[in-house]
């Protein structure tokens, strides 16, 4: 967590090839974002 800067839980964080964070939400969220975020980035 310290790496990323992050601090809470639950918590969703998608990190790209290159080790940024692309994606990082606190608490509950929509999974249709982030499986749309991920599907974009395996094309990068």
């Amino acid at each position: 967590m310290r790496r990323f800067g992050t601090s809470g839980t639950p918590e969703m964080a998608i990190i790209d090839k290159e080790g940024y964070i692309r994606f990082q939400h606190f608490g509950r969220f929509q999974v249709e974002p982030a499986e749309h975020l991920i599907r974009q980035l395996i094309q990068e």
